[in-house]
């Protein structure tokens, strides 16, 4: 019976682990000159959207998007709670 119990714990803690790394802590990046909303765009640095719109659609709710410096020409709707930020090249 406690092996059953430490087994749920355990199997929980590895789900909420899980969890909480890919989904609150997700970071989608988009660049107006290197970007792509096609095949190749995959939303990381070294492969990212080439438009905000893009970038909030495909970030969940917690989530952040990094825009890279660039001219954006398009109308923005945020349908969700998440952070648009500038990258910092600092």
């Amino acid at each position: 019976m406690k092996i059953l119990k430490l087994f749920k714990k355990l199997s929980f803690l590895i789900f909420l682990s899980t969890f909480l790394s890919t989904t609150a802590f997700a970071q989608t990046y988009v660049s107006a000159t290197n970007g792509d909303d096609g095949i190749a765009g995959q939303g990381t640095q070294a492969a990212p959207y080439a438009s905000i719109t893009k970038g909030i659609a495909q970030t969940t709710a917690g989530g952040t998007v990094i825009v890279e410096p660039g001219t954006y020409t398009e109308s923005v709707t945020v349908t969700k709670a998440l952070t648009i930020k500038a990258q910092d090249f600092g």
